[in-house]
């Protein structure tokens, strides 16, 4: 029995030798792997030519010579500063204290080149943008709450970024001319973004952020063609108002548009009439934020939202409409576009009522202006005076006649239209008509002016 025991604790001493040697090796190989490089035993260490944007070499512009002689090094910014001044052909690192890959020092040779192709971007100009301040102010989208990049969640990193990709975007786009190499996906891709709170401390996921702070990635200066990006950038954030908090009317039932050809005019005009069909309701909403992201007037249909750092989230407004009878434009101004001769007056007159009583008939005779009243007939569907359709000999059967009756015209006469020189002081008159008659008659709209020339009397 005591053999057989003496046998049992050997083995089990045996097995405790082991394993404590096992965990030994372990415990080596975790230190070994956690081990620092040392700068002085770095294998390449002639470094070739080196370029740079300043008189001498910087630290990166040496990181990134040195890791592209020495494969898979690692080597960062964050690890090493320069000992002492560098020249054109040599410079000495040492490692950080903070650096936790790297330690010791080392001593590199080059030739340095200063590149003078590129031009310095500094993200300074980011700032200058969102502040609306120097050349900044010349890239900014708009002029949306200034000094902030707005972002749907102030607590969502993923989300800041998105945002801030989406206004990097606007303004890429807005300085063209300043910066033509320059690209969103270049800018974003070459910058490394910090969360900071209000104490300025940085923060995880899930905190509220209170700014953010940009600079340049190790290696990515040079990634835009031309350009050397330095600096750093420091942009406060606000959240939006959320824009699914507002509920309008989406459905805008039939809209009347003042030239349905002219797409840029019915977009304007659909703006307007999306904030008198929801203002009453909602009257605490920026509609002068608003944009046109989709629009059809075929179909009915568009999307508007907030224009970009605006108050509200970014999310479409899906909006539905019918077209309603389009108002016929009565320009003046279109007149003497299609006569070959001004409207005139065939001899003295005595009284401004005898005035506009001509001025209003030479309008209603058709034979005075064929060729505008054929287009004003053809693009409306219908003439302006009652009874200027029969007089006119049309035989269209789509074609209608006007709707107002030239009696009321001629009692209306001061109150739509203005006559300069009405003392008679030369041969020519101008008629206008005013900005109040725009919308006097059901159907209409009254515009633009033109010149009457009197010929003088022959006695």
């Amino acid at each position: 029995m005591k053999k057989l025991l003496s046998l049992l604790a050997a083995t089990g001493l045996v097995a405790t030798s082991g394993s404590v040697a096992i965990a030994c090796n372990k415990n080596k190989d975790a230190d070994s792997s956690t081990e620092k490089k040392d700068l002085s035993v770095l294998e390449t260490k002639e470094l070739g030519e080196v370029t740079g944007t300043s008189d001498l070499p910087t630290a990166a512009d040496l990181v990134k010579a040195i890791n592209s002689k020495n494969k898979d090094y690692g080597l960062t910014s964050n690890d090493v500063d320069l000992d002492g001044k560098p020249t054109t052909t040599s410079a000495k690192l040492k490692a950080k204290d903070s650096s936790t890959k790297f330690t010791g020092t080392v001593e590199v040779k080059y030739t340095y080149k200063k590149d003078d192709s590129r031009a310095n971007f500094d993200l300074s100009l980011v700032s200058q943008v969102i502040d609306n301040t120097g050349q900044g102010a010349l890239a900014r989208p708009n002029s949306f709450n200034i000094g902030y990049l707005m972002v749907s969640d102030i607590k969502d990193q993923t989300k800041i970024y998105s945002d801030l990709d989406r206004f990097i975007g606007k303004v890429v786009d807005k300085a063209k001319l300043l910066y033509p190499t320059v690209t969103k996906e270049a800018i974003m891709g070459m910058i490394n973004i910090d969360y900071i709170d209000a104490n300025g401390n940085k923060i995880q996921n899930g905190v509220e952020v209170a700014s953010i702070k940009g600079s340049v990635k190790d290696g990515h200066a040079d990634d835009i063609d031309k350009i050397h990006a330095v600096g750093t950038v420091e942009i406060k954030i606000k959240e939006y108002k959320k824009l699914s908090n507002f509920n309008f009317n989406k459905n805008l039932g039939e809209l009347s548009f003042s030239n349905p050809s002219d797409l840029d005019l019915s977009k304007e005009e659909f703006l307007g009439m999306f904030k008198t069909k929801n203002e009453t309701a909602i009257k605490d909403f920026p509609y002068d934020q608003l944009e046109i992201r989709d629009f059809s007037l075929e179909k009915g249909t568009a999307k508007i939202g907030v224009q970009i750092n605006g108050d509200c989230s970014q999310e479409d407004i899906d909006l539905t409409f019918t077209i309603g009878k389009s108002a016929a434009q009565f320009n003046l101004s279109s007149w003497t576009t299609y006569s070959i001769y001004y409207p005139f007056i065939y001899d003295d007159y005595e009284s401004s009522g005898d005035l506009k009583n001509r001025i209003v008939d030479y309008l209603y005779d058709v034979n005075n202006n064929i060729e505008f009243w054929q287009k004003f007939s053809s693009d409306t569907g219908s003439y302006l005076f009652i009874g200027q359709k029969a007089a006119s000999d049309d035989q269209s059967t789509t074609t209608k006649d006007g709707t107002i009756d030239k009696s009321t015209f001629v009692a209306d006469f001061e109150s739509i239209i203005d006559i300069n020189n009405k003392d008679n002081s030369n041969t020519d008159i101008t008629i206008s008509f005013k900005e109040s008659a725009k919308d006097k008659y059901q159907g209409y709209t009254l515009v633009g002016s033109a010149n009457i020339t009197k010929e003088p009397s022959m006695g």
